[in-house]
């Protein structure tokens, strides 16, 4: 009976250390409440050995988005549970995320920002690196494990149009060069059948 009794008690005591973990880990960040929006659309999470995007579940609209007028703009926030100091994350979408067209959560609500990358919309030393509209990276001050840092990005995006991670051009130059080494191994084959016939 005291096994039993021992061994429930270090199951609840390690239920309360996963559901602290997991409140932490979105309580953590707050984005200021910018426009009409009170936070957060959604939080990038890096954990150890993967990064995990969570929706805080605002709505869609006024809510999700903070520019009210045009129903654009949103707020990300950044946990960085990964082990290690983190500086930026490279993200995609099929929405013109990196389209700023000057109406970034510092220029809306300055008083929320103690300094604004030349966009209005990286906050206290968060800048961009865009590669086009739709893709790019965001760089901050390094990040130490347990930090937390937001951003803004254009659009109405949420954790379903965005995609972390963009391939590196070295990654780009790999994969052609594997292709066309397919490509050729496939040609040759093709060659060898039809000569030998």
């Amino acid at each position: 009976m005291r096994k039993f009794l021992l061994a429930a008690l270090g199951l609840l005591g390690g239920l309360s250390v996963i559901t602290t973990f997991a409140t932490s880990a979105s309580a953590a960040v707050v984005c200021p409440a910018v426009g009409s929006s009170p936070s957060c659309a959604f939080i990038i999470t890096f954990n150890p050995g993967s990064t995990v995007i969570t929706d805080q579940g605002l709505a869609v609209g006024a809510g999700h988005t903070y520019d009210s007028a045009f129903g654009d703009d949103t707020l990300i926030g950044i946990v960085n549970h990964s082990g290690h100091a983190q500086t930026s994350v490279g993200l995609s979408s099929s929405q013109p995320i990196f389209g700023f067209d000057g109406d970034g959560a510092c220029a809306i609500a300055p008083g929320v920002c103690t300094t604004v990358d030349s966009t209005g919309y990286g906050p206290d030393g968060v800048t961009f690196a865009p590669i086009n509209f739709f893709k790019g990276t965001v760089l901050f001050p390094s990040l130490a494990d347990g930090q937390t840092a937001w951003f803004s990005l254009e659009d109405s995006i949420n954790a379903q149009t965005i995609t972390i991670g963009i391939p590196e051009l070295s990654t780009w130059a790999m994969m052609i060069i594997g292709f066309a080494g397919v490509g050729l191994q496939l040609h040759r084959r093709k060659s060898g059948v039809l000569t030998s016939a």
